[in-house]
Order: C-alpha cells, then structure tokens, then sequence
C-alpha cells in the first residue's frame, strides 16, 4: 500500500496475521508528524482553505511529494500532481490531510507483531520517511527489509514505476511460495 493504505496494511497485519502473506509499503511513515512537519503541512492546508491550489499552494504539494529530479526532468509528474490537487473536491482533499496526516498514529508498537514478510520502500528524497527511518522500522520486524528507490520522494510509483515495480516483484518472488 501507498500511503494510508501501507497503514491499513500494517495494522491488517498485526493484527490477523494468518490472513497475510506479505507487506510491502510505498513511502508511507510509520512514525506520526513531528512538531515541525505537522507545522508545515497545518500551514499547508490552511493555504489551501483560503487559497485553493493557488499556484504556491502547488507548489508547496510538490515540492513535498516528488524529488527535486523529478521536478526538474519529469514535467508530466509535476502536472499530474498538480492537476489532482487542482481537480480534487476540496472538503474531501482537506479531510485526507487531517486524517492522513495530521491524525495518524504512530504505528511503530505494532511492527513486532506483523509476522509477515515486510518490505518497506522509499524515495531517497522523502524527508518524512527517510532510508535512515525505513531501515530502523525494517529492525522491528521479525522478517522487515527496507529498499530505497533513488531520486524519488513521496510517490515513488509514479517517479520511478518500473524499479518500484521490480523491487516489488523481486520481493515477492522471495517470500512467496506459489
């Protein structure tokens, strides 16, 4: 799962462990926001409630979800993400955020728990879910790993389909007997 579905996944996994095979998360934080992050992204949306996507309210989102390279090199990305923000109903968009984001627990007493092979990845360049933080949280696991997708950020998927998709696959061909 991306996102709140990796946290879906997490606590389905902890919790009904007999009814998982696998995990496999893409750039999702298992940790809550810090003082600093939950600063920004309050800031973030409160631009968005009076602003709408206004051109510095887009940019801002993208800035947070794709990679510098990807900013600079990928311009369909960069108009993907921004035609979402600009396309989305905004009561539901800023009711994501608050559940999403602003809301969300940490999930880190529940990693010991999740039995079943757990891949975590991540962009090089996502400052919310670091490599440093993916690996510790692989830690807790009794069968985590963690995998870094270089010059991508937040949305790994759209950035870098195919080695995400590899480091998918390759993930589980190993931990999964067919």
């Amino acid at each position: 799962g991306n996102a709140w579905g990796a946290h879906v996944g997490v606590v389905f996994a902890a919790k009904w462990p007999s009814r998982c095979r696998t995990v496999v998360t893409l750039g999702a934080p298992i940790q809550a926001l810090n003082r600093v992050e939950r600063a920004r992204t309050i800031a973030l949306l409160l631009a968005y409630r009076l602003f709408g996507h206004a051109g510095f309210v887009e940019d801002g989102v993208v800035k947070v979800l794709l990679s510098p390279k990807t900013r600079t090199e990928d311009p369909a990305a960069v108009e993907l993400v921004k035609d979402c923000l600009a396309n989305a109903d905004a009561a539901a968009l800023r009711n994501a955020v608050n559940s999403i984001s602003l809301r969300r627990a940490d999930l880190t007493s529940y990693l010991p728990e999740v039995l079943a092979p757990t891949l975590f990845i991540t962009g090089s360049d996502h400052k919310g879910w670091t490599p440093q933080h993916a690996t510790a949280a692989s830690r807790l696991l009794p069968h985590g790993s963690s995998a870094v997708v270089t010059d991508a950020a937040y949305l790994t998927p759209l950035e870098a389909p195919g080695e995400t998709a590899n480091l998918v696959r390759q993930f589980w061909t190993a931990h999964v007997s067919t």
